[in-house]
C-alpha cells in the first residue's frame, strides 16, 4: 500500500477465522519499502501468532516515520494449514 498521502497513526487490523489442518500456525508482520520492491521488517510490528482459534488483533504504526510503501507478510506452518482472513489499514489522509 502506498502511504505517502497519509499522516499520523495508521491502525492495521488482522481479522482471522478459525484455522484448520494439523497444528496450523499463522504469523503476520508488517514491512516497509522506499521503492515497492525491496522490503524490510518494521521493528515491533508483528501480530501475535494465530493457531486454531479466531483472532482479531490491531497494531498502530506512525505513518510519518515509515517509508512510502507498507505491506503485510504471512508465514503459515503446520500440516495442510488453512486460514480465512484479512488485513486492513485505516489512516488519516493529509489535508493540503
Amino acid at each position: 500500500v502506498d502511504i505517502k498521502d497519509y499522516e499520523g497513526r495508521l491502525l492495521v487490523i488482522l481479522e482471522i477465522g478459525a484455522g484448520g489442518g494439523t497444528s496450523p500456525t499463522l504469523d503476520v508482520k508488517l514491512q516497509e519499502s522506499d521503492d515497492n520492491s525491496t522490503f524490510t521488517d518494521i521493528s515491533g510490528a508483528a501480530f501475535t501468532q494465530v493457531t486454531t482459534t479466531e483472532s482479531r488483533q490491531t497494531l498502530a504504526v506512525e505513518a510519518n516515520g515509515l517509508k512510502r510503501y507498507l505491506r503485510a507478510v504471512k508465514t503459515i506452518g503446520g500440516t495442510s494449514p488453512t486460514f480465512d482472513g484479512a488485513v486492513v489499514a485505516v489512516g488519516r489522509k493529509k489535508v493540503v
